[in-house]
This record gives C-alpha cells, sequence and structure tokens, in this order.
C-alpha cells in the first residue's frame, strides 16, 4: 500500500511539474552570437532588420565570404561594410582589400571585442580590455561630437555577466589621421574614424552595443542610431558580414 501511495505522489509530482514547465515564458538564450538571424538578447537580429531605415538609399545583404572574396576586383562606390562580431581575425588578402574598398569611396565599419595583431598594427592602435566584477549597470558610453554627445551616458554592460570587459583603445598611434568619435565610462577611447582615400575606417570596441538586448534597453536605440550615422546615409548598398562570427554557408567537407 504505502509502495502504491509513493507511486501515486511522483506521478501526481511529474505532472505538476510538467504543467509549470509547458506554463514557464521561454527561456532567453544568452550566447554570444551577434548573428542577424539571432532574436535573442546577444543577436543582432533587430539593427539587421532595421538597417533599410537607417539606409533608405541602399540595398542590405548579408554574406558568409571573407572580405577577400566580396571586394576583389569589384570597383564599388558608395558603399558601406558592415561587421558587428566578437572577434575580427583580418588576414592580409582580405586587409589588402579593405584598403582599396575604402581608398576607392566607401565606408568599412567594424565592432568586435578582439582584433587581429595585423589590423591594430596597421589602422595604428592597440585594443585594452580590463575585466571587473559588475554588481549593477556600471559601464556606459558616449559620444565626442557635441550633436550627438548626451548628459546621461548610454548603459552598456548588464549583470547578466558576471565580469563586463572595460573596452577600449589605447596607443593611437596616428593621431594625425584618427578621429575620436566615443568614450567609454573608463573615459577611454571606444569609437574612432580613419579617413582613407575617399572614404573611411570606423572602429568600434563594444560590439554589444548592436545587440538586441542593447538596443531595447531604455534609449540605447538612439547610440545605435548614432554610431552608424556616420556612414553617409545616401549609399549605395551595406554589405553585411557574418562570415566573422558564423564562418561560410554550407558543408565544412575537404
Amino acid at each position: 500500500k504505502s509502495y502504491k501511495i509513493f507511486i501515486g505522489i511522483s506521478i501526481a509530482v511529474l505532472i505538476l511539474f510538467v504543467v509549470m514547465e509547458i506554463g514557464a515564458p521561454p527561456k532567453k538564450e544568452w550566447n554570444f552570437t551577434l548573428s542577424n538571424t539571432d532574436k535573442e538578447p546577444f543577436g543582432t537580429f533587430i539593427l539587421y532588420s532595421e538597417m533599410k531605415k537607417i539606409f533608405p538609399s541602399g540595398s542590405v545583404e548579408s554574406y558568409r565570404e571573407p572580405a577577400y572574396n566580396l571586394l576583389h576586383n569589384k570597383q564599388l562606390v558608395n558603399t558601406a561594410y558592415i561587421c558587428i562580431s566578437g572577434s575580427f581575425p583580418v588576414t592580409r588578402y582580405d586587409l589588402n582589400e579593405i584598403i582599396r574598398y575604402v581608398k576607392r569611396g566607401n565606408y568599412f565599419f567594424v565592432s568586435a571585442n578582439h582584433f587581429s595583431r595585423l589590423f591594430q598594427d596597421t589602422m595604428g592602435f592597440k585594443k585594452s580590455t580590463v575585466l571587473f566584477s559588475v554588481a549593477k549597470d556600471s559601464q556606459s558610453v558616449n559620444f565626442v561630437n557635441p550633436n550627438l554627445y548626451t548628459h546621461k551616458n548610454y548603459i552598456s554592460s548588464t549583470n547578466l555577466i558576471p565580469f563586463y570587459r572595460n573596452q577600449g583603445f589605447r596607443e593611437l598611434k596616428n593621431l594625425d589621421t584618427i578621429v575620436a568619435l566615443g568614450k567609454n565610462s573608463e573615459s577611454s577611447v571606444n569609437f574612432i574614424k580613419l579617413p582613407l582615400g575617399k572614404g573611411a575606417i570606423f572602429i568600434h570596441a563594444d560590439p554589444l552595443c548592436f545587440s538586441n538586448y542593447f538596443v531595447l534597453k531604455n534609449n540605447n536605440v538612439e547610440y545605435t542610431a548614432g554610431a552608424l550615422s556616420y556612414i553617409p546615409a545616401t549609399v549605395t548598398s551595406i554589405m553585411w558580414d557574418e562570415y566573422y562570427k558564423l564562418g561560410r554557408s554550407g558543408a565544412a567537407t575537404p
């Protein structure tokens, strides 16, 4: 008899658990993908979906090919290449094509946590990363330009990340050409512009500022749109990179 009672209680508990799981709100995935198809907090689905509104004159298309493949032997003018990624392991071949692409009169915008040493040395900066514990939302960002600067910074960190990185640049070598566009709450430059030929390269140190989580928090969308506003709204096309975070599309066979 006691055995049957135990079985009955176990079944009741199991049914209750199943009902609670079915009725519970969907759990959020906090994977740091920054993918344009990811609707979770650290994806970039929202920003990618709004790109046509930010650049009404241009087409928007995503690619999973390295910069060399997209830009080699192309005579593009007045276009933009945007890369929001955890890392930017650009090769010498990619970088040469990016420089040629920008000099012709195009714009290259990249935001990443980690840049290859080759890219840092060529562009004339070093990335600084300081880890500190976040008990509350404390890391923030803002612009230098008085037309975009706000008296209250835009909060960029989250207490869902146990240790948040203070993203910024140090040892800016080409000070005659590098233009500081933004800083973080530690007064470190985190957003720079390098005019190059007829175009410009924009380098941003914190890709979370373009994530779904950041865009939906308070009025942070103004920061994201402001950062991208340095790219002329009249560009004819936007190449959105997915390669440097997801690799090539298709099966990875020999």
